[in-house]
């Protein structure tokens, strides 16, 4: 299938991934598709750990459109602290309220909110793929 008739910007081209997963449990994913979302928050936690002396743990998404029209989700969890280990977990979603929906967390308090990194994730999705983009119009965030 070619891009796009998939509603895809026509400079991304298909390639084939494997999304990988450090949980318990859980497989890696194989699928054929293309990278339309990605952002990290490395640059804002080095910041973070030089300037304030946090802890120096950042986070990568990144969405893919599969060649099936669905979606894969995949995040990273690096850190540079002694006796940790970047953590890894992927998942598939057929529709973009799947993704935004597990793109989503939660506080202490239960109060619903969009991590500014996954927020970055989500509108490079959105310029990339039609079908995201219509699918943010229902969206609304609390982002931190």
């Amino acid at each position: 299938m070619m891009t796009e008739d998939m509603g895809l910007d026509t400079e991304l081209e298909m390639q084939d991934y494997v999304a990988k997963t450090t949980r318990r449990g859980e497989f890696p994913i194989s699928f054929r598709g293309v990278l339309i979302g990605e952002a990290s928050s490395e640059e804002s936690a080095r910041y973070r750990a030089d300037e304030h002396g946090d802890l120096l743990r950042w986070t990568v998404i990144r969405i893919y459109r599969t060649e099936g029209g669905g979606y894969v989700l995949t995040g990273e969890g690096h850190t540079e602290e002694p006796g940790e280990s970047t953590r890894y977990w992927a998942l598939a979603s057929e529709t973009v309220d799947g993704v935004l929906e597990n793109l989503h967390r939660f506080d202490r308090d239960g109060v619903r909110f969009l991590p500014y990194v996954h927020k970055q994730a989500i509108e490079m999705a959105a310029t990339n793929d039609s079908a995201f983009q219509t699918g943010l119009g229902n969206f609304t965030q609390d982002v931190r």
